[in-house]
């Protein structure tokens, strides 16, 4: 019992005179300094491969697993990091707050691009409507979100050089914004247009969507003027979305 009292006396001075505790190894280089397997040398810093295995704490508070010298608060050195949390937690990731702690949380969901379709039929601009619009038998299906939507179309051209516009609707006679609105800063009627040479000419741009349904299917209609055809089935168009925040 007297030499239990002594070494705790002793350890207790040691302490008070060092200012470190160690564990497993008789040469602690911080003031908290733990050697997992017992394998540092006794006269000398351990080498980098030696340190795998400890764990330290430095004077200025920052804490090092398999670090000997950790320069912020947390350095691991090897592994993987581990944080087991009470819920159901598959999928989530570690995340910091505003505040600076730690959450799991899910990431926001990420939509992929959405590629449009093309069906059958070539179009031709006509007499009977010539104000109303023309399905150019191109359609799109997004999911609830904000979308950018883009296409290109490739007519032919009959004329002289014309203005044509284009546009998105739920519609396929007529303009119709059901189940989305457009992000545009509040301008009427948004479209895409330009300016079309006879011959082959290329009907390009892009619209900024919001899609407020669960689901909703979008039409590319060409507004009915001048003389000009489209086919669907030309190489060079094109209608994809993709999401934004």
């Amino acid at each position: 019992m007297k030499k239990v009292a002594v070494l705790v006396i002793l350890c207790f001075y040691s302490i008070l005179g060092f200012g470190q505790i160690s564990v497993n190894t008789s040469l602690p280089m911080h003031p908290l300094h733990v050697d997992g397997k017992g394998n540092n040398p006794k006269d000398k810093a351990p080498s980098a491969i030696e340190a795998q295995d400890d764990f330290v704490v430095t004077k200025e508070g920052n804490v090092g697993i398999g670090v000997l010298n950790p320069t912020v608060r947390l350095d691991i050195n090897g592994g993987s990091l581990k944080v087991v949390s009470t819920g159901n937690d598959a999928g989530k990731v570690l995340t910091s707050n505003g505040d600076g702690i730690a959450e799991i949380k899910s990431l926001p969901s990420v939509l992929p691009a959405v590629i449009g379709k093309f069906n059958p039929g070539g179009v031709n601009s006509t007499t009977t409507n010539p104000e109303g619009s023309i399905f150019t038998n191109a359609t799109i299906t997004l999911k609830k979100g904000k979308w950018i939507v883009n296409w290109g179309l490739t007519l032919s051209v009959r004329t002289n050089p014309i203005w044509l516009t284009s546009y998105l609707s739920t519609a396929t006679t007529t303009r119709a914004e059901n189940g989305f609105i457009f992000l545009n800063g509040g301008a009427s009627k948004p479209s895409i247009g330009g300016n079309l040479w006879p011959g082959y000419a290329f009907l390009w741009g892009s619209s900024l969507i919001e899609v407020t349904n669960a689901e909703v299917t979008i039409n590319i209609l060409v507004k009915n003027t001048h003389d000009w055809s489209f086919t669907p089935s030309s190489w060079e168009n094109y209608l994809y979305a993709i999401p934004f925040k």
